[in-house]
């Protein structure tokens, strides 16, 4: 390090924890131009170690960048930080943020998003005049932060030297520091830090209400004597059902900590509180870190965090509700320990504490990753360029970001960054809302293309509570326009929208508001604005119209009950809630089946289709429009053979040998080939496997011509499955597995061919007089099932002289019993067989 060039005034400066570590971090950047710091919140990180970095000849020129990943807690350091100097905001103390830009010549000390720094270093990668970059907060590993550090450090690598080096300080409270000082070959430096015991115990709801729980918990800590509990939530929707239940339930005041709330609001909430009396703060994970609340003695933590991740059915983020890890568990806990002994009450067990993962895991393998995949192409045109990064996304993620961009024109054919996606990068919006933007100055829609990128970029401002809520974004759009006052409105997150839409229109250049003229060709259309940032999002009406739609990659979406919506046929839908039984539409335009054309002519495609009509029992073949999943328009055309012959194969394996209902006859000619097979080598497979892989050499033969089911199972098959036998095995399949067997009796039975059995003869007992030899083919004794002359099972039996000298004589007892007019002789394999009764026999027996 220089000496001192420029002498910030410090007489306010205290000395927190951190200035012990102080000579060490000297030491460390001597030898080292980055390094791992890990402090405890309250150690100073972010409100003392930038001014002394500043007194130590940091200049305008060799400014002090400190960059934090919420807007919230950058204003507010900048705020800390240039009230420790005695100067506004602005002057050494500079703050950029996507709504705030307050810097100046005379600025040493930048704080700034991560967003802004993402653009900084795109348009400047040797970051000239940056003497040190600090990533504050860096255990949150969003998906900005891990790829702003990958390209700092090939600043670094690449375009400082040793003359002028970036020194870059990787700063949190609860990082994997050694994992991450070897990816960096950076040394570690630690603050042990000042902080008060915290006392914390587990409280889970069990079976109650968690909103109930929670509030008991809170009434119980105040009536305690708690001056100032932050309770810990996963969203808004949550701080306000709390928020009402409170109500009238503490002797205190309540506050909300939300991105969405106005600035005064969440100053209140930060602030001391003035009324004396004791004070509830409500907040999300915004107050996890870096936020100064001043006067927190007790913490309740539901243990809950909402975090974007990517959803495949969406083709984007959403918000999903899950638990902390132990780190931020941590976190949060000591946020009550700032000064002096505090509590914390965890609403889960003890137990599922150990069962939380240790840190949060990387947000790059969680998020959309199409505005990663076009800063990696922006950065460089090598393919491999992600390989800088800390982690890996997959890549299968990130092909499919990369084929979206090429949609979206931001990337061309090859991958490389159009000039149309370098346009985008610098709106500092998703590339989806880029293009819309680009699409509304393509067509001089400028004005309602600002607004409504800015709402799909900050999300709805109206308080989803129920399930009325139209999805319809025009509605939105207009209460933004006319700046109504309805009760469902977050008024600061319609405050951002506006905010976010006038600096758009100032960036831009031509600022001449909408193309002036008259009809519809003059007239802004938000669902063709949707449609260019939303090529994948087309839905169609099912037909006879309500709520139901199908969408252009064949999910279902479902409109809220009597939404407006419903009375247009096509919508492109922003989003919906991702459920695969039927996406809840939340956000959607309506736009013309022309206009849908007309955007997306080069997705039609023209196909003909084949298949199977159950409803008319035949083959059908269609030519078609398509979008996706849906069917513009379509004819019915004639069916060739070849096509037709390969659908029938298609279907016949999708349904098995059963779908052709084969005759009785059928089955006995194949149960007798299958038998066969079994004893001679070299023969067909008829199994119904062996008879379905081989379809195209038995069955195709006989397939032209043949469109209606009942034709195919008019087919002959018995002469289709002989076929298959030469003359040889025909004859042997004579002999092998003759189809009847002769009985004394004269008549010919059917022989019963059975899978994995011996072949069974089934005939009435008195046909059988006069064999004194058992039946075989093939060398295998057949089953015989005799029958009585009712046709009733009496015995079954593979050795018919042993039953004839054996239990042939209780069974006679029993026949002479029930059918006394038949024949039941002494010894049967002597006696004549006979069909009939002794009456009617030539020789009527005694």
């Amino acid at each position: 390090m220089s000496d001192t060039s420029l002498t910030l005034p410090t007489s306010t400066l205290s000395a927190p924890p951190i200035v012990e570590i102080l000579p060490a971090l000297v030491q460390a950047l001597r030898q080292c131009p980055r390094v791992v710091i890990e402090a405890p919140p309250g150690a100073g990180k972010s409100t003392y170690l930038p001014l002394w970095l500043a007194t130590r000849g940091a200049d305008p020129t060799r400014r002090i960048l400190l960059i934090q990943p919420r807007r919230l807690a950058a204003s507010n350091v900048a705020r800390y930080l240039a009230k420790q100097i005695g100067s506004p905001v602005g002057e050494k103390v500079g703050l950029r943020t996507r709504y705030d830009r307050k810097v100046s010549a005379q600025t040493i000390i930048e704080v700034v998003t991560e967003g802004i720094f993402l653009r900084q270093i795109q348009r400047d990668p040797e970051l000239r005049g940056v003497d040190y970059v600090l990533f504050d907060e860096y255990h949150e590993r969003s998906w900005q932060a891990d790829t702003t550090l990958a390209f700092a450090l090939e600043s670094q690598a690449q375009w400082r030297g040793v003359e002028q080096p970036l020194h870059l300080l990787i700063m949190s409270a609860t990082l994997p520091a050694e994992a991450l000082a070897e990816w960096l070959k950076a040394p570690v430096v630690r603050s042990l830090g000042r902080s008060f015991p915290v006392q914390v115990s587990y409280a889970p709801p069990g079976r109650a209400d968690p909103i109930e729980h929670l509030a008991l918990q809170i009434e119980t800590v105040v009536r305690a004597g708690a001056i100032k509990t932050l309770v810990f939530l996963a969203g808004w929707q949550p701080m306000q059902r709390l928020q009402r239940r409170l109500a009238g339930r503490i002797d205190g005041d309540i506050y909300l900590l939300h991105s969405s709330l106005p600035a005064e609001q969440q100053q209140l909430a930060m602030a001391a509180n003035p009324s004396g009396r004791a004070a509830v703060v409500l907040a999300t994970n915004i107050a996890e870190t870096s936020l100064t609340i001043d006067g927190v003695d007790t913490v309740i933590d539901s243990g809950q965090v909402r975090r974007p991740r990517f959803d495949p059915s969406r083709g984007m983020d959403r918000l999903e509700t899950g638990w902390i890890s132990r780190a931020s568990a941590e976190q949060r806990a000591g946020r009550a320990g700032r000064l002096g002994p505090g509590r914390c009450i965890r609403l889960w067990s003890q137990e599922q504490q150990g069962r939380l993962p240790a840190h949060d895991a990387a947000e790059i393998q969680q998020v959309d990753l199409a505005p990663l995949a076009l800063e990696l192409a922006l950065w460089s045109s090598e393919a491999s360029v992600e390989n800088i990064l800390p982690e890996l996304p997959l890549p299968q993620r990130l092909a499919e970001a990369r084929h979206l961009l090429v949609e979206l024109g931001a990337l061309d054919s090859n991958g490389r960054i159009s000039v149309a996606g370098r346009a985008i990068t610098e709106l500092g919006l998703h590339p989806r809302l880029g293009r819309l933007v680009q699409c509304g100055r393509e067509r001089s829609w400028q004005q309602e293309a600002y607004r409504l990128a800015a709402l799909l970029s900050e999300g709805d401002f109206l308080r989803r509570e129920g399930d009325d809520l139209s999805a319809d974004i025009e509605w939105r759009m207009q209460l933004l326009r006319d700046g109504s006052q309805n009760s469902a409105v977050q008024h600061g997150v319609m405050q951002r929208i506006k905010q976010l839409a006038q600096q758009l229109m100032q960036r831009d250049g031509s600022r001449n508001g909408e193309r002036k003229g008259t009809g519809d060709a003059a007239t802004p259309s938000l669902g063709v604005l949707l449609l260019s940032a939303f090529p994948d999002r087309i839905a169609r009406q099912r037909q006879g119209g309500g709520e139901r739609y199908l969408g252009i990659d064949g999910f279902e979406l479902v409109l809220a009950r009597d939404d407006a919506l419903a009375r247009q046929r096509w919508l492109v839908i922003a989003e919906h809630d991702g459920n695969r039984q039927g996406a809840r539409i939340e956000l959607a335009a309506a736009i013309s089946e022309q206009d849908v054309i007309e955007g997306l002519q080069a997705r039609i495609q023209h196909t003909e289709e084949l298949a199977w009509d159950e409803a008319s029992q035949r083959l059908s073949a269609k030519r078609m429009r398509r979008l996706g999943a849906i069917v513009l328009d379509e004819q019915l055309v004639g069916v060739d053979d070849e096509r037709a012959a390969a659908t029938w194969l298609c279907e016949l394996r999708k349904r098995g040998c059963g779908w052709l209902r084969w005759s009785d006859r059928v089955e006995a000619l194949l149960g007798r080939m299958r038998w066969a097979r079994s004893k001679a080598a070299a023969w067909p497979d008829f199994s119904e496997c062996g008879l379905l892989a081989t379809l195209e050499d038995w069955l195709l033969p006989y397939l032209p011509g043949i469109r209606r089911l009942d034709d195919l199972r008019a087919l002959d098959f018995i002469a289709i499955l002989r076929a298959r036998l030469d003359y040889a095995q025909q004859q042997q399949l004579a002999q092998l597995a003759p189809e009847r067997w002769l009985l004394p009796s004269g008549v010919q039975h059917d022989i019963q061919y059975r899978a994995d059995a011996s072949p069974k003869l089934a005939a009435r007992l008195t046909e059988f007089y006069g064999l004194d030899r058992h039946p075989s083919i093939g060398g295998e004794a057949l089953l015989l099932e005799l029958l009585s002359p009712a046709y009733r099972p009496v015995q079954l039996t593979t050795d018919l002289p042993g039953f004839w000298r054996s239990s042939y004589g209780e069974v006679r007892k029993e026949m002479k019993g029930r059918y006394p007019k038949h024949f039941w002789p002494e010894q049967p394999w002597s006696a004549p067989a006979t069909l009939t009764t002794k009456k009617r026999m030539p020789s009527a027996p005694s």
